[in-house]
């Protein structure tokens, strides 16, 4: 499972959960943090390629609908019909001349975050920002904390650099906790 994406609006976080091919959708709080390091302005590259990412997202043509009411409301709205329609998300549905669009938007994300995570910093931003996001300093569980993140848990453990930067970003997420 790939999952991820930032969208931040009044007091809400949306995380897209990205699925090979099928795709869900979660909706939990958080707060979009940005830290510093060093004393220099610093933006979060992990949290910038994600909002990135969720821009364009938010900006496809996909139909939320969670109830036959809507949907046929959405439907209307769209001159489309129910056999038009591909469910990506609970509750998310695109069109079918859409899938092949979405399908490669989805797909050139994950390229995009796996090639980003090469780099040592955006790998350590990932981790921090992952921790932040789960609330690790509350239940010290890093397989909460990680579940999130566009690589595997096994794939961390086969990965020396990644396990040591995990290692580095622990000490710090928890070193700056109160």
């Amino acid at each position: 499972i790939i999952r991820y994406g930032r969208w931040k609006g009044d007091n809400l976080t949306i995380k897209n959960l990205i699925v090979t091919y099928k795709f869900n959708i979660s909706i939990y709080t958080g707060v979009f943090f940005v830290p510093k390091r060093k004393g220099d302005d610093y933006m979060n590259r992990y949290r910038a390629l994600r909002a990135k990412q969720q821009k364009e997202v938010n900006e496809f043509p996909i139909l939320f609908a969670f109830s036959k009411k809507q949907l046929l409301k959405e439907l209307k709205k769209r001159k489309a019909a129910k056999k038009d329609l591909i469910g990506v998300t609970r509750g998310g549905y695109i069109l079918k001349k859409d899938r092949d669009a979405y399908v490669s938007m989805m797909l050139r994300h994950k390229d995009e975050v796996l090639k980003a995570l090469d780099d040592p910093d955006c790998l350590y931003d990932m981790f921090r920002s992952e921790m932040e996001d789960h609330g690790f300093f509350i239940s010290y569980n890093l397989d909460d904390a990680l579940q999130d993140c566009p690589v595997s848990i096994k794939e961390m453990s086969k990965n020396p650099l990644m396990q040591e930067t995990l290692k580095k970003a622990e000490e710090a997420h928890l070193a700056s906790c109160p």
